[in-house]
């Protein structure tokens, strides 16, 4: 639930696991890291940072707050997001 409101919106997490991370050698990417997309207890694991937004899309969620979608953390640099 989104802190401030009265309503239940379900929200998605999209993360990065880095190469040869448990993480990314569990789903199959072991050799290149992958974006994960979580909600609700199911997580969908893709190669690239869109695929991952299209994955979120799909779900009718909104980015909780520590996904890396979310507007608070537009300024953080990384794989999705080079400076």
């Amino acid at each position: 639930m989104i802190e401030g409101t009265s309503h239940n919106v379900r929200e998605h997490v999209i993360s990065y696991a880095f190469p040869y991370s448990r993480s990314a050698v569990k789903r199959g990417f072991g050799n290149r890291g992958c974006y994960m997309v979580a909600e609700r207890g199911r997580t969908i694991a893709v190669a690239d940072y869109n695929q991952a937004v299209l994955e979120a899309s799909k779900l009718g969620t909104v980015p909780g707050r520590w996904s890396i979608d979310h507007p608070s953390n537009a300024h953080l640099s990384g794989p999705h997001n080079p400076h």
